[in-house]
């Protein structure tokens, strides 16, 4: 090989390095705003857990105090 080709060989190689470079930022800053949304997502979970945890006692009837279907 001469020295042209082998510059251009290197050229090409660096421009291929810097795009994988640039990808890999873009693809590591959605991995970081994924995580932020998951994040986000399971305190909700949590919130709306602890909501209903307080909601079912009082709105649902024991059996005790259950009235017997019609056909009883």
């Amino acid at each position: 090989m001469n020295y042209e080709a082998l510059q251009q060989r290197i050229d090409e190689l660096e421009s291929k390095q810097a795009f994988q470079e640039d990808l890999l930022e873009q693809l590591n800053q959605q991995v970081i705003e994924i995580s932020h949304y998951y994040q986000q997502q399971q305190k909700y979970i949590q919130f709306l857990g602890q909501k209903l945890a307080a909601l079912t006692p009082n709105q649902l009837a024991s059996e005790a105090e259950e009235t017997p279907p019609p056909h009883y």
